[in-house]
């Protein structure tokens, strides 16, 4: 590799204020307050077969999956979080996306726990570990010394 290429990992990419603990917190919290605030109507919408309420769980939990990622890749944070961040990041917010579905069944809320809902949670999460894994490969390929 030649000195002037730039490394292009998570870290580079995410930024180091979007990686950041607070970046994580926000947007779970956010996440949240979006999937369990009372909506007045179901819609029943659908994109290719799919409802358009599991995109939405999708879309919604890519980015916190990319932040969680981003920080886990962090320097500040410890070894044994860096070195398993591959699966420790979709474990973390699989167990996330499970507690988020089951809260929302609580009569309180007013919502519905559904299998579809953390299907697509899941996937989203399930998406950004292997693009992130795809990442650190090339990373650590790059950095291996040719010859």
């Amino acid at each position: 590799m030649r000195p002037s290429a730039r490394r292009v990992g998570l870290r580079t990419i995410l930024g180091r204020r979007l990686a950041s603990g607070w970046a994580v917190f926000l947007w779970a919290w956010a996440l949240l307050v979006a999937t369990h605030a009372p909506y007045p109507f179901h819609t029943t919408v659908e994109v290719g077969g799919v409802g358009l309420d599991k995109i939405v769980h999708g879309l919604l939990y890519a980015p916190l999956a990319a932040t969680v990622a981003g920080f886990l890749a962090r320097r500040g944070v410890r070894t044994f979080a860096r070195r398993h961040r591959l699966w420790l990041m979709p474990a973390i917010l699989l167990a996330f996306a499970t507690l988020d579905e089951l809260t929302q069944s609580l009569p309180d809320v007013n919502r519905n726990a559904s299998l579809a809902d953390w299907i697509g949670d899941a996937a989203s999460i399930l998406l950004v570990a292997v693009v992130a894994a795809g990442l650190a490969w090339r990373a650590r390929r790059s950095r291996v010394p040719s010859g």
